[in-house]
């Protein structure tokens, strides 16, 4: 399956960072990197964490069951 790609900067050190995707999120799984494409974390739907400040990068990527668009939120 075909993955989209974002990427985002956290300007602070230890802001609390939330991405989510709100339509059908059970069949979307959101794999974040960090700036030197380490693996950070892997979650179905959303992912929190508390950022370093830098640059951050997002893979959402459709199960087979996802259908449509989605829509993607950062806060």
């Amino acid at each position: 399956f075909k993955s989209d790609w974002y990427r985002f900067d956290a300007t602070l050190a230890g802001q609390t960072v939330n991405i989510a995707v709100s339509t059908d999120p059970s069949n979307y799984a959101l794999t974040l990197f960090d700036s030197k494409g380490n693996f950070v974390d892997r979650e179905m739907g959303a992912i929190s964490w508390t950022a370093a400040q830098g640059s951050y990068f997002v893979a959402i990527t459709p199960t087979q069951d996802a259908s449509g668009n989605y829509t993607m939120t950062v806060e």
